[in-house]
């Protein structure tokens, strides 16, 4: 019997298998399973991989897993496509046996031992996901058109806007 963990990202999409005492027994990472940049179809195709790479590595099969979580990219921010995106392991899985949600959950999960707690993500986008009680609140991860503040595509838009006004005399230049 096994625990398996799953999070996506825009970049690329790490599995892990765990036992039922949480030790790690195989590790499998690939390609984004980002359906915006590889569709619903080729979203699905990359976690079926993935899984299936982990139960390779363990001789096992999909129904040796006990429990399943599946941290995706974008979840729950078109509510007209949650059905689908939770739908997307159950081809290949029981759907009484996982559970989606928005990739940021992992990074509080990880931090906290899913406890009360804030979790800022300010990599290539940036979200901030808290729980205290039974409680829970998203912050931002909508995009770089629409909120990404302290993101590093963020960051790096504001050192251009500066650059450009230093250049052309709207401010002092600095050491930029």
């Amino acid at each position: 019997m096994y625990y398996l963990g799953v999070d996506g990202g825009g970049t690329k999409t790490a599995f892990v298998l765990l036992d039922l005492q949480h030790n790690v027994l195989a590790t499998y990472e690939t390609g984004t399973c980002y359906y915006i940049e590889v569709g619903m179809d080729g979203a699905r195709a990359v976690l079926e991989r993935g899984v299936n790479a982990l139960l390779k590595q363990v001789n096992a099969s999909v129904d040796d897993i006990t429990y399943a979580f599946f941290g995706l990219p974008a979840f729950g921010e078109d509510s007209a496509l949650l059905s689908e995106m939770n739908a997307l392991p159950s081809g290949f899985m029981n759907p009484e046996k996982y559970r989606c949600d928005n990739d940021m959950v992992n990074g509080w999960a990880a931090a906290f031992g899913s406890n009360d707690g804030i979790n800022i993500v300010a990599g290539t986008g940036s979200i901030a996901f808290g729980v205290k009680g039974d409680h829970h609140a998203r912050c931002g991860g909508w995009g770089e058109i629409f909120s990404d503040e302290g993101s590093a595509y963020w960051i790096g838009c504001k050192g251009l806007q500066a650059f450009t006004k230093m250049s052309d005399g709207r401010c002092k230049k600095g050491p930029l």
